[in-house]
C-alpha cells in the first residue's frame, strides 16, 4: 500500500504507512514482512534522495533477508541502495543496481526487474551518463513493453524523453513526451518529467502557452518533496525565465535554490547542486 501511494504522489500518506507498518511488524518475530517494510523505508527514502537513510534501512532489510533467505526483499534492497549510490556518481553503486537487476530477472521477479531498469534509467541521465543511459533505456523499454509494464515503460520514456533533450534531439523528446501524456497508465514521476518537457521545448520553439504544462507539473510536484519531481520543475522554470528575460530575471538566482537546492544540499546531492548552482551563475 506504501509503495502504490508513493508511486501516484501520495508521498506523507506513503511515509506515514510505512512507518506503521515497521512499527507493528518490529513487536512480532522477524520474518518477510518485516524485511520488506524495512526495503520499502529504504525506497521512501531513496526517492527523497536521502542516501544516508537509504543505507541504514536498505541494510537493514539487505541483513533480515539475507538470515531468512528472501530473495525478493534482497533484490529490492539491493536495487535502492545501488540507485542511491549511481544517483552521485559511485560505480560500485551502478554495479550493485545491476547486479539487481540481474538477480531480479534470474530469480523470476519480473516487477522489480521493471523497478531496476527505471533506476537505470533515472540514475545514469542524473548524472549525464549519456551512453550508458540509451543502452538502459532501450533495453528497459523493450522489457517492460514484453512484460506488459506500462507505468514502468512510462517512466523510462520519461528519462529517455530528458536524454534526448539534453542530446538536442528535439523531434523525439517531443515524440516520447506525447506517448506518455496520451497515456492513462502513466505515473506522477513520468507526467511531471514529460509536462516539463513539453514546457521546455514550446519556450525554445517560441510557441504559445509554454506555461501551462510547467504549471501543471509544478501542481504535481510540490506535494511531493521528493527532487525527481522538484528538479526538472525547478531547471525548466528557471529555463524558461532565462529564455524570456523578462519580469523576475533578476529574483530568479534566488528563487531557482528553493527548495531543491536545500534538498540536494541537505542530502548531499551533488549532481544536483551543480546542475542548479549553473542555473544560478547563468542567471
Amino acid at each position: 500500500m506504501s509503495s502504490n501511494l508513493r508511486c501516484h504522489g501520495e508521498v506523507a500518506e506513503a511515509t506515514e504507512v510505512g512507518l506503521a507498518a515497521v512499527a507493528v511488524l518490529e513487536q512480532l518475530a522477524p520474518g518477510p514482512e518485516l524485511a520488506m517494510a524495512y526495503a520499502n523505508r529504504a525506497m521512501l527514502a531513496l526517492n527523497i534522495e536521502d542516501t544516508a537513510a537509504t543505507l541504514d534501512w536498505g541494510g537493514k532489510a539487505t541483513d533480515l533477508a539475507e538470515r531468512i533467505d528472501d530473495r525478493e526483499t534482497l533484490a529490492h534492497a539491493m536495487n535502492s541502495v545501488g540507485t542511491a549510490g549511481y544517483l552521485i556518481g559511485d560505480d560500485d553503486g551502478r554495479r550493485a543496481l545491476e547486479r539487481s537487476l540481474h538477480l531480479c530477472k534470474e530469480w523470476g521477479f519480473v516487477e522489480q526487474a521493471g523497478r531496476a531498469h527505471i533506476h537505470l534509467a533515472w540514475a545514469s541521465v542524473r548524472i549525464h551518463d549519456y551512453a550508458r543511459a540509451e543502452v538502459y533505456q532501450r533495453e528497459g523499454v523493450e522489457y517492460c513493453l514484453e512484460r506488459g509494464l506500462d507505468a514502468w515503460r512510462f517512466e523510462i520514456l520519461a528519462h529517455q524523453a530528458r536524454r534526448l533533450l539534453d542530446q538536442g534531439r528535439w523531434d523525439e523528446a517531443a515524440e516520447a513526451t506525447s506517448t506518455i501524456l496520451r497515456s492513462g497508465t502513466s505515473n506522477a514521476v513520468a507526467q511531471t518529467i514529460a509536462l516539463c518537457i513539453v514546457a521546455i521545448l514550446r519556450a525554445r520553439r517560441g510557441d504559445p502557452d509554454h506555461r501551462g504544462p510547467l504549471a501543471e507539473a509544478q501542481a504535481i510536484a510540490a506535494p511531493t518533496g521528493e527532487l525527481q519531481h522538484l528538479l526538472p520543475v525547478a531547471t525548466a522554470s528557471a529555463e524558461i525565465l532565462w529564455l524570456e528575460g523578462g519580469e523576475g530575471f533578476g529574483d530568479l538566482g534566488r528563487a531557482v535554490p528553493d527548495p531543491s537546492m536545500e534538498l540536494a544540499q541537505g542530502y548531499g546531492g551533488k549532481p544536483v547542486v551543480s546542475e542548479l548552482a549553473a542555473w544560478r551563475r547563468r542567471c
